[in-house]
């Protein structure tokens, strides 16, 4: 999938959480952010690089970023 809104990012966080059969309260476990921050991710709401790759980690999904002088494209899959 590839990203350009930080809402698809965000999407696709829940939909996997889900077709893995985790809560939110799961998925704090395994990453140590807060149930409430991980509802503030999935829909929507800000999250540092640092938190993205927690969360692709715990959820087995990966992900691709690459940036240049004009434009930055991430993918998660």
């Amino acid at each position: 999938m590839n990203i350009n809104r930080l809402a698809d990012a965000s999407a696709k966080i829940k939909q996997q959480r889900k077709s893995l059969q985790m809560t939110q309260r799961d998925l704090s476990s395994k990453t140590g952010i807060s149930p409430r921050s991980l509802s503030a991710i999935e829909n929507g709401g800000d999250m540092q690089l640092s938190t993205l790759l927690k969360i692709c980690a715990a959820l087995k999904l990966s992900i691709m970023v690459s940036a240049d002088d004009t434009t930055t494209k991430a993918s998660i899959w």
